[in-house]
């Protein structure tokens, strides 16, 4: 074993005792990727395992760190197993597909991987333009569609056509490095080997043809006038990108942010200040890229996916941010997972999915064991919902309730649901040995229904006195009741 070997071994081990120990998971890594020098062919079995169980321990504890996602694709490349780079490359875009690094590394890989597939690839190249061709960076990513078209361009796959139509769509999109875009753009607009046909991607069709009548089909003329034409746009963009560079030289680099507590205060407000910004400046699908990349850089904060849920719901897409909220609760802290939970299913009553949001808040119930009273007092109000005539069902589930949480709260929770004052007396009396009273009376015990204000209140204003014949109340403090 060599000596970097016995490093991993030992991180490995202090890991075991402080699994929460960042810094040392990074130290694992590291140690997997020097066990024998650098990594290369030569490396034996054992080492390219721990190489793989170090980097898949750590993404599947920090699934946000998208270059821990690349380099250990770009490690499976190396060791000439490009198969499960492909795979890592797609278990990352899960996560990062809004990211213009990782769209741009895995491109790269494909090309550099390419058989006879370019329309295969031709897809992916739009499959990540719908996903980050709105992206301040994404000139990176722009230029490598061009290499790409141009490159494989021939008289039967119209890339050529396609490649100005990009063009096109680069004059439009304020991006960081937009003068460089601007210069490919005008070198394309004015180049002796463009023709008057390939000038309709930047005119409408109308103009041009009047261009071509008033001008007899003089190319220079039509150049000319198309230059002006681009000139003006942009100028135009060129200030939106100004605009915009406002916002993202405050965003800081978040390589290292590996969970939502991580985030600053100043980082959400500055993405808050961001978002408010576009949406009420840009058309919605610029919006959500931006928001997705806002979820990327903050690890899914709450704050973000309330923000972007809200957004959704007002513009109408309410099937949009119930993805959103199915999307980011598996990588959420508890709290945020709960809550994201719970919102899913206001969605679905909105929108008239009731039996739905009883289907997950059920599978919820039956997946967890620890589960917060949010989650029951929900379940509670869909039940009223949907079984509004049926007072003996909504008193039963209550009565379940109280007895897994070992929580008197839900007395007080069943006063707010359609069940009839007749109805309420009679299941409080059982808690206090009237009628029916099969495991109530235990349940008060384990509760400790003494102490709890709300019900001894709830049942004098009930009860008549006859009612309450031979009951002994309790001697409570005037303290306020649990809630």
């Amino acid at each position: 074993m060599t000596t970097n070997q016995d490093e991993w071994s030992s991180v490995s081990v202090a890991l075991l005792k402080n699994p929460y120990d960042f810094k040392l998971w990074q130290k694992l890594v590291y140690s997997a990727e020097s066990q024998n020098g650098l990594i290369n062919k030569n490396l034996n079995q054992v080492e390219i395992e721990n190489l793989r169980k170090s980097y898949e321990s750590f993404l599947n504890r920090y699934p946000f760190l998208l270059r821990y996602w690349m380099s250990y694709a770009l490690w499976e490349r190396r060791l000439d197993h490009n198969d499960k780079a492909e795979e890592i490359f797609l278990r990352a875009l899960r996560f990062g597909g809004y990211d213009v690094t990782l769209w741009v590394t895995y491109l790269k890989f494909k090309i550099e991987t390419l058989t006879n597939n370019i329309g295969d690839i031709l897809k992916l190249f739009e499959a990540a333009r719908q996903n980050i061709g709105y992206n301040y960076q994404s000139f990176e990513f722009y230029l490598l569609y061009l290499e790409f078209l141009n490159t494989y361009a021939d008289q039967t796959n119209n890339f050529r056509k396609k490649s100005i139509m990009l063009l096109r769509i680069m004059l439009e999109v304020p991006l960081y490095n937009f003068s460089a875009a601007y210069e490919k753009i005008f070198d394309f607009v004015s180049s002796k080997s463009s023709t008057i046909d390939d000038f309709s991607q930047f005119m409408h069709a109308s103009n041009l043809a009047a261009l071509k009548k008033l001008s007899q089909n003089n190319k220079k003329v039509i150049q000319e006038q198309l230059e002006k034409v681009v000139a003006d746009a942009y100028v135009v963009n060129q200030s939106k990108s100004f605009e915009l560079f406002g916002y993202e030289r405050l965003l800081v680099n978040n390589e290292l942010v590996h969970e939502a507590s991580s985030v600053s205060l100043n980082q959400i407000e500055t993405w808050a200040n961001y978002l408010n910004f576009v949406e009420c400046t840009y058309p919605f699908d610029y919006v959500m890229q931006l928001y997705e990349r806002a979820l990327l850089s903050t690890c899914n904060h709450q704050k973000i996916i309330l923000k972007y849920v809200d957004y959704c719901v007002i513009k109408g897409k309410h099937l949009q941010a119930s993805n959103i909220l199915c999307k980011t609760m598996p990588n959420s802290d508890r709290s945020a997972s709960v809550w994201a939970l719970l919102r899913l299913i206001d969605l679905e009553i909105a929108t008239g999915s009731v039996l739905k949001a009883k289907d997950l808040i059920s599978k919820y119930i039956l997946a967890n064991s620890d589960i917060p009273n949010s989650v029951f007092e929900k379940l509670m109000q869909i039940e009223a919902f949907i079984s509004a005539n049926d007072e003996d069902h909504l008193c039963a589930l209550t009565h379940e309730i109280i007895a897994a949480t070992k929580s008197p709260i839900f007395l007080e929770k069943l006063t707010k649901l359609p069940v009839s004052d007749a109805k309420q007396k009679e299941f409080f009396l059982r808690f206090v040995g009237k009628g029916n009273t099969d495991s109530y009376i235990s349940l008060a015990g384990s509760i400790e229904l003494a102490k709890y204000a709300f019900f001894w209140t709830k049942l004098r204003e009930l009860c008549d006195d006859s009612d309450l014949e031979g009951i002994t109340f309790p001697q409570l403090s005037n303290r306020p009741h649990d809630s």
